[in-house]
């Protein structure tokens, strides 16, 4: 499995409903506006030290064009800036975290970006 510094591939991504909705019930959630982190130690069959996904509500953007650029932001945004939680994960530890956007409007992209930097920060001085 390639997982670079700079690769989210299929690997890395959190699809799992059951998993999710563990990650919701019993994970740690902090709010750095416009983004609320979730994560959660879990254990994967994949040998990646965490899985991401990403939300956008459609109960704030109505518009599926405005939730999907806003998704490619907060991926682009973890893909960059992964390693900060990645170099703090010891190796047979596994993390999966969930990236919400609680935003009522489109933010340019270095607000985004600043959120997920300080949600990462904080979930590896968390781990």
């Amino acid at each position: 499995m390639n997982t670079g510094p700079n690769t989210f591939n299929k690997y890395e991504r959190l699809k799992n409903r059951i998993l999710i909705g563990n990650l919701f019930k019993k994970g740690i959630a902090k709010s750095f506006f416009p983004v609320r982190i979730f994560f959660l130690p879990s254990k994967f069959e994949d040998n990646v030290a965490a899985k991401f996904a990403v939300t956008v509500p459609k109960r704030n953007f109505s518009k599926a064009v405005d939730r999907n650029r806003i998704k490619r932001q907060l991926r682009e945004a973890c893909r960059l800036h992964k390693q900060i939680l990645t170099d703090t994960i010891k190796q047979p530890d596994q993390y999966m975290l969930m990236f919400v956007y609680i935003g009522k409007k489109k933010l340019p992209y270095s607000k985004i970006e600043q959120s997920v930097v300080k949600g990462l920060k904080y979930a590896a001085s968390n781990i």
